[in-house]
């Protein structure tokens, strides 16, 4: 695991992504970004508590690797 990967969901933090985009702008490589907004994330948090929110966030990170690597 990367050192800044999320202990969480395991996925790639801010310095992979700097670092990444770093090395690839400027060679004419194309390259994709995008970002995630999960509406209501809050209200799962507050309704249903923080265990609840961190198998949600497990669960996307999950399912946005495996949509990555298809």
């Amino acid at each position: 695991m990367a050192k800044d990967n999320d202990t969480l969901t395991g996925l790639p933090g801010r310095e992979t992504l700097r670092e990444t985009l770093g090395r690839i702008i400027g060679t004419g490589e194309t390259v994709s970004l995008a970002t995630l907004d999960l509406d209501r994330f809050m209200e799962i948090n507050l309704d249903f508590g923080s265990e609840a929110g961190d198998r949600v966030l497990i669960e996307v990170a999950r399912l946005l690797v495996a949509e990555a690597q298809a």
